[in-house]
């Protein structure tokens, strides 16, 4: 009979939270990271005419970076907390049962 390997699991349940772990740690050096990126990319961007489309002072309609990253990172914050949640109550279930 073969085995089906898809309900197997990937190691242990402590494997599996220390993996959770390292990639909650590399999630909030990214967000640490992510406003230096933007306002070093920001300083190297070339002068904008006047009349530019592009330009912040002319068109006040352009969408600013600071603002959507204000407003989607506690999104994804909440997200990744509850994944994050999720699998320490499998892993505490697991113990328990």
């Amino acid at each position: 009979m073969a085995e089906n390997r898809a309900i197997q699991p990937m190691g242990t349940p402590m494997a599996l939270l220390i993996t959770a772990t390292a990639g909650l740690i590399i999630f909030l050096v990214y967000l640490m990271i992510i406003p230096y990126i933007g306002g070093t990319v920001q300083n190297t961007m070339p002068a904008l005419a006047v009349n530019s489309a592009w330009n912040s002072t002319y068109n006040t309609a352009l969408p600013q970076p600071a603002t959507i990253y204000t407003n989607v990172i506690p999104i994804v914050t909440a997200c990744v907390t509850f994944i994050f949640l999720g699998l320490l109550f499998f892993y505490l279930r697991g113990m328990i049962f």
